[in-house]
């Protein structure tokens, strides 16, 4: 999303490729080295580039108007780009997955259809416990994720209010910490922390159409809390005790449950071409596996 965005913001040509979660851990690593497994990446002709910040950073070498950076608070910017990488971003993997645990039907909205019927349910129960062991997630990690994200928010609002982020030009942290922030808000349960804050406003401007919706009910006591008073310490309960009397849709599909493939496996790799002004030769490697 973020390297994504930053190439449209500078009207730069490229090509986008989206790569297949699973396979693209072994494609990844092949083109920008060992270790490089994560989306995303970007080939500057035959020049590697790998990871968000690096590859912004190139972008800005190679077309430096709008700036990324802007002079006056470029070291502000930078700094607010790296805690967005290095603190922030992580969230943005591991509790949508983490609410999609419970509510796998809703996987199916992600790649721009409805909630899978219940073979397609099926297959994303197994893809979702698959995609929990790729990230390391687990219930006491969501906990402490949730328990830490109001904190988190916070500092997002700090950076606007410094001017830091939320501007009228977007900086490399506008698109740092907007991108998670914006997957974030897939989440219904996640929505009450994040809605009316500035960290809302800069996701929706820079990232206005982005799919997939997880109802509220993934994290349950959400539906017990009103949004002003809803704390990290409400969601932690609901991550490790659900409440009594659950409707079975809503906890964690149980072991044993039979399974069917779908007629038809999440979207494969695609192309698409921008519309962008300036001629780039240039190839982007993004998707939703990481």
């Amino acid at each position: 999303m973020t390297a994504d965005a930053a190439l449209r913001l500078k009207g730069l040509d490229f090509e986008r490729v989206d790569l297949h979660p699973g396979p693209h851990v072994e494609e990844m690593q092949k083109i920008y080295g060992e270790g490089n497994a994560t989306v995303p990446g970007l080939l500057v002709d035959d020049e590697p580039v790998h990871g968000s910040r690096a590859i912004l950073a190139r972008i800005e070498e190679i077309e430096p108007e709008p700036s990324l950076y802007p002079a006056g608070r470029a070291d502000a910017v930078r700094e607010a780009e790296r805690w967005g990488d290095e603190e922030l971003q992580d969230l943005g993997r591991r509790l949508p997955w983490g609410a999609m645990y419970f509510r796998p039907e809703s996987m199916g909205t992600f790649g721009g259809a409805g909630p899978l019927d219940p073979p397609g349910t099926d297959f994303a129960i197994k893809y979702v416990r698959s995609t929990w062991k790729y990230h390391g997630i687990t219930a006491e990690r969501l906990a402490d994720n949730l328990a830490g994200l109001p904190g988190k928010l916070d500092h997002v609002d700090s950076l606007a209010a410094d001017g830091v982020i939320g501007g009228d030009q977007a900086t490399a942290a506008d698109l740092q910490i907007g991108s998670t922030i914006r997957v974030l808000l897939t989440v219904g349960d996640l929505r009450p922390l994040i809605e009316g804050r500035a960290s809302e406003g800069v996701a929706r401007r820079w990232f206005p159409d982005y799919p997939g919706e997880v109802p509220a009910g993934a994290y349950p006591a959400i539906e017990r809390v009103e949004p002003k008073e809803t704390s990290g310490e409400a969601f932690v309960a609901a991550a490790c005790h659900p409440p009594t009397g659950t409707r079975s849709a809503d906890r964690a599909p149980r072991p044993g449950r039979p399974r069917r493939r779908p007629s038809r496996a999440p979207a494969a790799r695609s192309r698409r071409r921008s519309s962008s002004r300036r001629p780039l030769g240039r190839h982007l490697r993004e998707g939703s596996c990481d």
